[in-house]
């Protein structure tokens, strides 16, 4: 297996993953966990005049996913993915994580 990193991007999550060895200190900026943990969004609904705030997605879910994805490979996230309607991303199964984690916080918002 590829050692990865994670480095800061224009995703759900906060993160991309990339191959450890393209990481260029001059073109990424690595990624913190505790960056996710401190991070939250405020949502106003307009038609009750209340706000509410939603803390991102729990760290530990996406860790989670990600220690069944390298303990058992892509069939795992497949397996979970596949039922929630998400389909393969064009990366690869370890690009669902994420899709998965946002999908599962919105059906547990639902109820």
């Amino acid at each position: 297996m590829i050692p990865t990193i994670k480095v800061q991007g224009d995703t759900p999550n906060g993160y991309i993953l990339i191959n450890e060895d393209d990481f260029d200190p001059n073109q990424h900026q690595r990624y913190e966990e505790s960056q996710s943990k401190s991070s939250t969004t405020t949502e106003t609904n307009e038609t009750e005049g209340s706000t509410s705030e939603q803390n991102s997605p729990p760290p530990s879910r996406q860790a989670e996913l990600e220690a069944l994805y390298d303990a058992e490979g892509y069939r795992a996230i497949q397996a979970i993915a596949e039922p929630l309607g998400i389909e393969k991303p064009k990366a690869g199964w370890r690009d669902a994580i994420p899709l998965i984690v946002e999908q599962e916080q919105g059906a547990s918002q639902q109820l």
